[in-house]
C-alpha cells in the first residue's frame, strides 16, 4: 500500500515540483505503447497494478492496440523501431491487427509535448537536491504522478500531492493514442480529448495554451478521482472511459461530486490562481450536478433547493436552499431570509430584521446593509443622522457649505464633522487631508495646528470641562450613556444616537497622510487635546505625534 508522507522541512518545497519525465531516466516513460483488454489498468487494493512493461500505458481497446516490452528508440523511424522490438505477448501482438509499428511518435519522441528538459509545456523537472533521488513520474500509471523522493537517510517518501499537469497527460493520454492509431494527426488528436475532459468538467471555454488553466484541471482530476492509499478504482475507471470514447452522462459526472464534501487537492504552497481556479471548475460542476446552473441579473436573489438526482439517495445536499448572489450560489443568510420578498431599488429603503431588535436592513445602490454594522464608508454621510430627530443647520460663510446642527446640554453642536479646505491659509493647505479609504465624504481631517482654524467664526472647538462631565460618569451608567452618543449607523454596541449627536467611529490619518483604524469617536478638544471614546472607554489624551506635524483627526465645532 502506498504511504503518502510530506517531506521533510525544506525537501517538502523542494520535492513538490512542477515536472514529469525530464531526464534520460524518464523518457522510456514518455514513450508509451499498449497493451490488450486483457492488460487494461487495474485498481487492486494492494496498490500494484498488474505487471507491465516500463513503457507500457494503462488500458485499452484490443481491437485498436498492440503491446511491446521494449522501449522505442526515439532516434530511428518508427519503423526501425518497430523491426527492432520484440513483443512481449505475440499472442497479444498478433491478434491485434496491427504491428505496434502503427504508434506514431513525434520526432521528440514523445506524443504530447516533447521529451527532455527542454520540452515546451511538458513535464520538465525541477530539482532542488540531487536529480538521482527522485522518482521520474509516470503517467501511464494510475498511481505515477506522486513524485517519489529516496534517500538512506530520511527513507522513501511520497509527495502529497499529484503533480497537475501529469494528471492531465494520464487522463488524455489514452484517448490520444487511441484517436492518433485511428490516422487522426496528433495535434488534432489532442484537441479532441482535451475538449473531452472539459465537456466532463462542464467548461464551456477554457483558455488555449494557458499551462495555468491546465494546472487547475489537473488538481481537478486530482480531486474529483482521488488516488490515495493505493485505491486508484476511480481513477482507473475514469481513464479507461475517457480513452474508450464514453459519452458521460450526468450520473457519471456527478458521482465523485454529490456523494462527499469536496476538498480541493491543491497544494498550500501552490500559485493563489491555480487555488483559485481550482474551486472554480469543481463548484461549476457541482452548481450543474444540482441543477442551480443560471445565476445572473435575472435572477439575483432567487432561493432553489439543490437536486442530486434519484441516482443519488444519499447525496447530503439534496434539497439543501440556496440563493443567487453576485457571486454565485451560496448558502442563505439570515438576512436573506429576512428581506425576501422585498426589492432593494429604492435608496435608503428600510426592511426591520426579525431576529434582532432594533436592528434593520437599508437599501443603498441594490444592497442591503446591516444598520448594526460599521457603514462609514459604505453609505452616504445623510444616512448616519438620527431620523427620529428634527435637526437644525448653519452655513460656512467661508465656503457655503451647509452642515446639521443639535442642541445638546445647552450648546449648539455641529452634528457632523466639518469639512472645510482653503488654499489662502497655509495651515489649512498644508495641515489637513482626506483620508485614502473614506476620503472627506464624513468631514476633514486635521493636524492640531490647523484644528485650531478649522471652524468658522462664532465656533470653536469643545473645552474639556464641557466634557468632563462624560468621564466622570459612573462605569456602569457610562455604558449606558455613552452609546446614546453614536449615530446607529457607526457600528458601535447598541448606539441609539439619542441626542442627535451622531458621533461617527471613524478612522484617523497618521502624518503621512494613511489611514489609521480608530473604532474610536474621536475629534479634537481646545488645549491641544482631544477625545476618545467607545461605548464604554472615553478619556482626553494629550498626546501630540512627533513625526511631521502630528496626527490628523476630526473637527466637531460648538457654537459660541
Amino acid at each position: 500500500m502506498i504511504k503518502r508522507t510530506n517531506l521533510l522541512g525544506t525537501l517538502i518545497l523542494a520535492s513538490m515540483f512542477m515536472g514529469c519525465g525530464g531526464d534520460s531516466a524518464s523518457a522510456a516513460n514518455d514513450d508509451v505503447s499498449q497493451v490488450s483488454s486483457s492488460d487494461e489498468m487495474t485498481d487492486k487494493s494492494s496498490a500494484s497494478l498488474k505487471p507491465m512493461s516500463s513503457s507500457s500505458l494503462l488500458l485499452y481497446d484490443s481491437t485498436l492496440i498492440s503491446s511491446s516490452s521494449a522501449p522505442v528508440d526515439t532516434n530511428v523511424t518508427t519503423d526501425a523501431a518497430s523491426s527492432a522490438r520484440e513483443p512481449a505477448d505475440s499472442s497479444n501482438s498478433s491478434s491485434s491487427g496491427l504491428s505496434s509499428s502503427s504508434f506514431l511518435l513525434s520526432s521528440s519522441g514523445d506524443l504530447f509535448w516533447g521529451s527532455g528538459a527542454a520540452g515546451a509545456g511538458g513535464f520538465t523537472p525541477y530539482w532542488h537536491y540531487d536529480s538521482t533521488k527522485f522518482k521520474p513520474l509516470d503517467p501511464s500509471k494510475a498511481d505515477g504522478c506522486f513524485q517519489i523522493y529516496q534517500d538512506s537517510l530520511v527513507g522513501t517518501y511520497f509527495s502529497s500531492f499529484e503533480e497537475p499537469l501529469c494528471v492531465v497527460k494520464q487522463s488524455i493520454l489514452g484517448l490520444v493514442e487511441n484517436m492518433v492509431n485511428r490516422g487522426v494527426a496528433v495535434e488534432e488528436a489532442k484537441a479532441t480529448a482535451m475538449q473531452k475532459l472539459y465537456d466532463f468538467l462542464e467548461i464551456d471555454v477554457a483558455p488555449k495554451n494557458d499551462s495555468l488553466y491546465e494546472s487547475a484541471v489537473g488538481y481537478a482530476i486530482s480531486t474529483l478521482f482521488l488516488v490515495d492509499n493505493g485505491d486508484t478504482t476511480m481513477r482507473v475507471k475514469f481513464i479507461n472511459d475517457l480513452a474508450n470514447g464514453k459519452d458521460f452522462s450526468k450520473s457519471d459526472k456527478c458521482g465523485p461530486v454529490v456523494n462527499s464534501p469536496m476538498r480541493i487537492r491543491v497544494p498550500f504552497y501552490s500559485d493563489n490562481t491555480i487555488r483559485g481556479t481550482t474551486s472554480v471548475i469543481i463548484a461549476k460542476l457541482w452548481r450543474f450536478c444540482g441543477g442551480l446552473e443560471n445565476c445572473d441579473e435575472s435572477n439575483r436573489g432567487e432561493l432553489k433547493k439543490y437536486d442530486c438526482g434519484a441516482e443519488f439517495p444519499d447525496c447530503g445536499y439534496q434539497n439543501r436552499e440556496y440563493i443567487c448572489t453576485e457571486a454565485g450560489w451560496n448558502l442563505p443568510t439570515t438576512q436573506d431570509y429576512e428581506t425576501r420578498g422585498h426589492e432593494c431599488k429604492v435608496n435608503n429603503t428600510r426592511v426591520p430584521s426579525d431576529s434582532i431588535p432594533g436592528m434593520e436592513y437599508i437599501c443603498y445602490e441594490g444592497k442591503w446593509f446591516k444598520s448594526n454594522e460599521n457603514l462609514i464608508g459604505k453609505l452616504p454621510k445623510e444616512y448616519f443622522f438620527n431620523e427620529e430627530i428634527e435637526y437644525g443647520t448653519m452655513k460656512d460663510p467661508r465656503d457655503d457649505k451647509v452642515y446639521k446642527t443639535i442642541v445638546y446640554d445647552g450648546k449648539t453642536w455641529m452634528a457632523e464633522n466639518i469639512d472645510y479646505y482653503t488654499e489662502d491659509d497655509p495651515t489649512i493647505k498644508n495641515y489637513s487631508k482626506c483620508s485614502q479609504s473614506i476620503k472627506c465624504d464624513y468631514g476633514r481631517f486635521y493636524n492640531v495646528e490647523a484644528a485650531l482654524k478649522a471652524c468658522p467664526e462664532g465656533w470653536r472647538l469643545p473645552k474639556k470641562e464641557e466634557l468632563q462631565k462624560w468621564i466622570d460618569i459612573e462605569y456602569t451608567e457610562r455604558q449606558k450613556f455613552l452609546p446614546k452618543l453614536f449615530s446607529k449607523l457607526s457600528g458601535v454596541r447598541k448606539a441609539s444616537d439619542d441626542f442627535g449627536l451622531s458621533v461617527l467611529s471613524t478612522i484617523t490619518v497618521d502624518p503621512y497622510g494613511w489611514d489609521e483604524t480608530s473604532g474610536y469617536g474621536v475629534f479634537w478638544v481646545e488645549g491641544r487635546s482631544y477625545i476618545r471614546f467607545t461605548d464604554s472607554v472615553i478619556y482626553f489624551d494629550d498626546y501630540i505625534d512627533m513625526r511631521e506635524n502630528g496626527q490628523f483627526m476630526p473637527v466637531r465645532c460648538i457654537q459660541e
